[in-house]
C-alpha cells in the first residue's frame, strides 16, 4: 500500500484522543504513512439551542459519552470540559506548527492538557504558549490565523465533508475517500484481548 491514510481528528474529541496512538501505531505496522487533518465535530448538531429541555437532554448525551470513554482510556485523564470549545483557533494553531513539521507534537500536548482542563483552546495566548512547548516560533502566528490558516481549515473541512461515510463524534475519527481510508472504532478496552489490526484498500481499523 502506498501513498499516505487520511486521518481527520477533532482536538475536542475524546474518542480521538483516545485513538490517535493506536493510528500512530498503523504507521510501524504496515509501513504507512498517517496524515493528520483538523475536522470540527459539530456535538449539538440538530439541538434547539433555543429549547432548555432539548439543551439538557444534549448535555445527558455528551455526559454519557464521557463516561463511555473512560472505559477505553489506557492511563490517559478524561475530564469533560465544562462548556464546548470552538477548536478553530487550536486547528490553526495545529496547521501552523505543521509548516515546520511540528504537528504531531503540538497535537500529543494538546490533547492530554485539554482533557486534564489545563489548556482552553479559545485562549490565545495559551495556544502561543502551546506552540512554543512544542518547538514552534510562534511570531507570524497572529498573521496565519488572518489569512492562510482558515483557508487552509476550511479547505480540509470541505474534504472531510466530500469523502464518503464521515464518522460522528463518538467515534472521533472521519475517514477519507478510497481507495485509501482510515476508520476507526471505538479502541478495545485493556481488560478485553484486542486483535491484530489488519490493513486493506478500503478500511483500517483500530
Amino acid at each position: 500500500m502506498t501513498g499516505p491514510v487520511d486521518l481527520w481528528l477533532d482536538l475536542k474529541s475524546p474518542y480521538s484522543f483516545v485513538a490517535k496512538d493506536p493510528a500512530y501505531a498503523l504507521e510501524k505496522e504496515f509501513g504507512v504513512t498517517v496524515r493528520l487533518r483538523p475536522f470540527h465535530l459539530d456535538i449539538m448538531s440538530g439541538v434547539d439551542r433555543n429549547d432548555p429541555a432539548a439543551l439538557q437532554r444534549g448535555m445527558r448525551k455528551i455526559r454519557y459519552l464521557y463516561a463511555d470513554v473512560r472505559r477505553f482510556a489506557r492511563g490517559q485523564t478524561i475530564l469533560g470540559p465544562k462548556k464546548i470549545f470552538d477548536t478553530r483557533l487550536v486547528h490553526t494553531a495545529w496547521l501552523f506548527a505543521d509548516k515546520t513539521g511540528k504537528g504531531r507534537a503540538f497535537i500529543d500536548l494538546a490533547y492530554p492538557r485539554f482533557f486534564k482542563r489545563e489548556l482552553d483552546y479559545e485562549d490565545c495566548a495559551a495556544i502561543e504558549a502551546l506552540l512554543k512547548a512544542a518547538g514552534v516560533d510562534p511570531a507570524g502566528f497572529e498573521a496565519f490565523t488572518k489569512a492562510e490558516g482558515p483557508e487552509l481549515l476550511a479547505g480540509h473541512q470541505q474534504a472531510a465533508e466530500a469523502a464518503a461515510d464521515v464518522l460522528g463524534a463518538k467515534d472521533g475519527l472521519a475517514h477519507a475517500a478510497p481507495p485509501r481510508t482510515l476508520r476507526s472504532n471505538r479502541p478495545t478496552p485493556p481488560h478485553r484481548p484486542s486483535g491484530r489490526m489488519s490493513i486493506d484498500r478500503k478500511s483500517t481499523r483500530l
